[in-house]
């Protein structure tokens, strides 16, 4: 049974185009037991999600992708630097510390957030406050794709096994498949890396709207978002 976890509702704000109570609606429909949100660097949703799935019956899914700076940031950065530094991580909360811990990366990511640059976390953050997470590696969006495609052999190793420490048996090794070239050249990759760390696999869906009609307003949304 496919479980769709990557779902990003309108609270994405503007960039997703999913209202929760159609995903909702959907999950039901399809049979699945369970479904999960994942907006931007927020949990604007969660209370809303978690209500329709309780009245649905399916177990709701609580995550966010947050944003993670994973370096120190050198002399002289500019906000654009730190800004192209930070990477997409998803993380999901797998119990009530995991929530808990979740809640407080998210407001530490606003309250701490440096003036002109994206709310994120940095890696260190993450050690401290990783129980009860799962943590996904991004696919092509995340550290490891980062890594590969610039030929650092040694720091995708040390990165995958970094992780797999911070997340023990809760680090997943993402991949997707939309028909797009960079997935066909990461995606052995990705394996590799599972087999030989003895990471667990995830096939996902980043998904930003629920129909293939929605595709044109989702669109427009974004260009909207991104000026």
């Amino acid at each position: 049974m496919y479980i769709s976890l990557r779902n990003h509702t309108t609270y994405s704000l503007c960039s997703g185009a999913i209202k929760i109570a159609q995903l909702v609606d959907n999950a039901k429909n399809f049979g699945m037991p369970a479904v999960g949100i994942m907006d931007s660097q927020n949990l604007f949703g969660a209370l809303e999600f978690s209500s329709a799935c309780k009245k649905s019956g399916i177990q709701p899914i609580v995550a966010c992708e947050m944003l993670v700076r994973f370096g120190e940031i050198k002399p002289n950065a500019s906000n654009l630097d730190i800004e192209n530094s930070l990477v997409k991580m998803p993380l999901i909360a797998r119990n009530d510390d995991g929530y808990k811990n979740l809640m407080f990366l998210v407001s530490h990511s606003f309250l701490q957030r440096l003036s002109g640059v994206s709310p994120h976390v940095t890696i260190e953050l993450l050690k401290e406050k990783s129980a009860g997470l799962i943590a996904l590696s991004g696919g092509v969006e995340g550290i490891l794709a980062q890594l590969i495609l610039q030929d650092q052999e040694k720091a995708v190793e040390e990165m995958a096994q970094n992780l797999s420490k911070i997340f023990p048996d809760n680090f997943y090794i993402e991949i997707t498949r939309h028909d797009q070239e960079l997935e066909k050249k990461l995606e052995s990759k990705f394996i590799e890396i599972a087999f030989k760390h003895n990471l667990p696999l995830v096939a996902t869906n980043d998904t930003y709207f629920l129909t293939q009609p929605m595709h044109e307003a989702q669109d427009i949304l974004s260009c909207i978002g991104r000026g």
